[in-house]
Order: C-alpha cells, then sequence, then structure tokens
C-alpha cells in the first residue's frame, strides 16, 4: 500500500508539472536551448505540441562530442521539433556577448 501511495504521489506531481509547463507554452513563440538529451527534448516535445512557434537550439561551441550533435539533430527530426545547430568558436567572441544577441535575433523560427 506504501508503494502505491507514493507512485501516485508522483504520478500527481508530474502531471502538475507536464500541465503547467503546457499551459507556460500555451500561444507563445519559444525557443528552447536543447542539447538533445531526456530533460531537453521532453521540453522541446512539448513546446513543439503546444506552442503557437517552436525553435529548440543547439549551440555547437565544442564542448560537445560530434556524435553527442548529431544525436541531437537526429531526435528533434524523429519527434518533429524544429531545431537549429548554431556553431560557435568562443575564442573570437568578445565579452559582451552582442555577437550572439544579434546572431539569434536573425534566426527565422519557422
Amino acid at each position: 500500500m506504501e508503494n502505491n501511495v507514493l507512485k501516485n504521489t508522483i504520478n500527481d506531481e508530474l502531471k502538475k508539472k507536464y500541465n503547467l509547463l503546457k499551459e507556460y507554452f500555451k500561444d507563445k513563440t519559444v525557443i528552447i536551448s536543447y542539447s538533445g538529451g531526456a530533460d531537453s527534448l521532453l521540453v522541446a516535445k512539448i513546446a513543439s505540441n503546444i506552442a503557437k512557434e517552436h525553435l529548440a537550439i543547439t549551440i555547437d561551441n565544442g564542448f560537445f562530442t560530434k556524435q553527442a550533435i548529431i544525436n541531437s539533430k537526429i531526435r528533434a527530426k524523429k519527434y518533429n521539433i524544429n531545431h537549429k545547430i548554431i556553431n560557435i568558436d568562443y575564442f573570437y567572441i568578445n565579452s559582451s556577448c552582442t555577437l550572439i544577441y544579434l546572431f539569434i535575433k536573425t534566426i527565422p523560427l519557422y
């Protein structure tokens, strides 16, 4: 009986969080920081189903392996998530981050 109470509590908490995310994304245009891992995949998939427009962005800055970048692309395609990979070499970016802001601002969400 104790296990069932715990399972029901966890399920109720997950449903609450899921409904909060759905409400948050409803009728919005959203950009999701997307690694292709379980957490960002779940958020991106919910956004793709609920948001007015969505874009999942993976930053390839050399810290992820090439296979991780490929996997993020494969998962996004599998789950119909709009996805862009942005290659950034931090060596050439100054400390103000203005370049990143201006670059992301120009990405169309469709």
